[in-house]
């Protein structure tokens, strides 16, 4: 092989080189591109979905002893008004209570600017880290762990009970978790008002938690 032949084959591979490096980085900017699309398109839909829950329900957060974050949960406080002490089962007053959020959530979700960004649904249960006197922490640690996740699980089920027309994406989206005390709002992990139930909404591209 000649040495021009030679050097027209070295030329080749590197525009070769060349043209897959552009390629790549091509590649690269349109997927960097697309994610600040829908991280924008998120904390926009996240905006306009907040203010969406926080004028429906503003009426009625008092009464539930509830209130709406701005990452999009919807805390109920009051552990008296949802379950019995030690109890998971869905007190008659915390049916009426979701009797009454369910079908307007569940109006507001589904609307068809916010439904496709939503990535999942959860419901969260959360308890303080106390149990019965002379039960250690890690023993009672696990006791609130069953205990948040029945709760949790027997929250999902009434919703579900109540999903309508709902229920086939809500299968596919909707989930209920237990925490235990691990996650606790006040200072103190004893404090009781850690007790409560959370429905959470987490949106495509964003990536708060």
């Amino acid at each position: 092989m000649s040495k021009n032949s030679s050097f027209i084959a070295m030329s080749d591979f590197m525009t070769s080189l060349f043209m897959i490096f552009l390629l790549l980085t091509v590649v690269l900017l349109t997927e960097v591109s697309r994610l600040s699309i829908n991280e924008d398109s998120a904390k926009k839909t996240r905006i306009e979905l907040l203010g969406e829950l926080q004028t429906e329900f503003a009426q009625d957060l008092p009464k539930w002893d509830a209130q709406i974050l701005d990452d999009l949960t919807l805390r109920f406080k009051n552990p008296d008004l949802m379950f019995a002490i030690g109890k998971a089962d869905v007190r008659p007053e915390f049916k009426a209570v979701m009797d009454s959020f369910l079908p307007r959530y569940f109006a507001i979700i589904t609307k068809p600017r916010f439904k496709p960004y939503i990535k999942e649904l959860r419901i969260e249960g959360h308890t303080s880290a106390l149990w019965a006197l002379g039960t250690d922490s890690k023993t009672a640690y696990l006791l609130n762990m069953e205990l948040s996740q029945k709760r949790a699980l027997s929250t999902l089920a009434y919703t579900l009970q109540n999903a309508g027309d709902n229920y086939d994406w809500l299968v596919a989206n909707l989930y209920s978790i237990g925490l235990s005390s691990s996650k606790p709002i006040d200072v103190s992990v004893n404090d009781i008002r850690n007790q409560r139930v959370e429905f959470k909404i987490n949106l495509i591209g964003n990536n708060a938690k």
